[in-house]
């Protein structure tokens, strides 16, 4: 089953952007999240890291969704705006590089 995922709220603070491949705001407010949310394996969510700056690096497209749970942080393909299936967790996070644009957005979404 797919599910689609939905802007969390149309506040601001729910949204950590980044120009010109400077990513570091939007890195850091990952671990933030990773360590607030994530009792165990916090660190998991150097994996993530790992993805997105390569894919910064590369100049690539990049648009994943990042899930937040008491025991790590799991990575999973976005198409079309879903996912295939709905990975439990306590909070999603949609991850995002533009190449064209040279813009990286973090934003809470809800499936």
């Amino acid at each position: 089953m797919a599910y689609t995922i939905y802007p969390y709220g149309l506040n601001n603070r729910y949204t950590t952007k980044s120009v010109n491949g400077n990513i570091s705001s939007i890195m850091s407010r990952m671990v933030q999240i990773a360590g607030r949310l994530c009792e165990n394996y916090a660190s998991n969510i150097y994996y993530a890291l790992c993805n997105y700056d390569n894919a910064v690096r590369e100049n690539d497209e990049y648009d994943k969704l990042i899930t937040f749970h008491e025991s790590g942080v799991i990575e999973c393909e976005i198409e079309n705006g879903t996912v295939d299936s709905r990975p439990r967790g306590i909070q999603y996070w949609r991850l995002t590089w533009n190449p064209q644009k040279k813009e990286g957005v973090f934003t809470r979404v809800r499936l």
